[in-house]
């Protein structure tokens, strides 16, 4: 029934129901951006590190595959999910590295003037991976205010009187 014809009907306002967002945690969501600058930010480091000496490629694969994979589980929500671009990737160049250097049967000094190399274009390439970084920023701290005011709302609706006296 509309409103016109029933006085006890509901209004509008209280009919329509708020918007529900969706938000991921902090902890969750500053846990994933710092793996993802990590991951970004230590690639530059790593490469120069490999250009200099190959063996430091074992180093930096420890430290990097465990934030790889810790990333692509954290980065599971929607709103991280462009996160695990940057794991994908980073596991990519890992994986890449170890099976070139495996399937040429490549010594250290062998692998270290074309790993070397690779290992800068491709931390090169994943500078890009800033953009993702401050895109879900901005996407959370959106929402973020956004919760707060639906939830604002919400509570101003609730304490609206019902009855008139």
């Amino acid at each position: 029934m509309k409103h016109d014809i029933n006085p006890y009907a509901a209004t509008p306002a209280v009919l329509v129901a708020p918007r529900a967002i969706r938000t991921v945690g902090r902890i969750r969501f500053w846990s994933a951006i710092g793996l993802a600058v990590v991951l970004v930010a230590g690639s530059v480091p790593a490469a120069a590190m490999a250009i200099r000496d190959i063996e430091s490629i074992m180093v930096s694969a420890a430290v990097f595959v465990p934030s790889a994979l810790i990333l692509s589980v954290l980065a599971l929500p929607a709103m991280l999910r462009p996160l695990q671009g940057i794991s994908i990737s980073m596991l990519l160049i890992v994986v890449g590295c170890f099976l070139t250097i495996a399937l040429n049967s490549w010594s250290p000094s062998d692998a270290q003037r074309p790993i070397g190399w690779t290992t800068v274009a491709c931390a090169t390439g994943l500078q890009l991976g800033w953009m993702p970084i401050i895109w879900v920023g901005f996407r959370f701290r959106n929402s973020a205010a956004a919760q707060r005011d639906a939830e604002t709302a919400t509570a101003v609706v609730s304490e609206a009187p019902f009855s008139q006296s």
